[in-house]
């Protein structure tokens, strides 16, 4: 869970952190969920181009602009390997008193894959 005022950054932060990744690639929200063009993108300010404030960098959009319940999104992490992530909005509401601390998870299953793994094991 995430508040609703933190933006798509934190997000991704959370999304990497989640799965042990470092946090130390390029990455991109979209909407091109088994469609064939994508309507929605949001991308993190590169350090090559120049900043402009209304540009839909996920710097500056708030999760409660982009997701709805039910809503989903690709998350893009690291263009040279190509981590894809499903993020579906579950439910949208108040925290309760004892949700002071954001974010936090629920329903998390299984091992998480290796950002870096060792292939010279195999």
């Amino acid at each position: 869970a995430i508040r609703g005022s933190s933006n798509l950054d934190k997000l991704a932060k959370i999304i990497t952190a989640t799965f042990d990744f470092d946090f130390d690639h390029m990455y991109e929200f979209f909407d091109n969920i088994r469609k064939n063009k994508i309507t929605e993108k949001y991308t993190m300010c590169f350090r090559n181009e120049p900043y402009r404030k209304n540009n839909p960098y996920t710097e500056n959009i708030i999760v409660a602009q982009v997701f709805e319940k039910g809503k989903k999104m690709i998350f893009l992490f690291d263009y040279g390997d190509m981590w894809y992530f499903v993020i579906k909005c579950l439910e949208i509401r108040k925290p309760k008193a004892d949700e002071n601390s954001f974010p936090y998870g629920y329903n998390i299953k299984g091992e998480a894959f290796e950002q870096y793994p060792d292939y010279d094991d195999e």
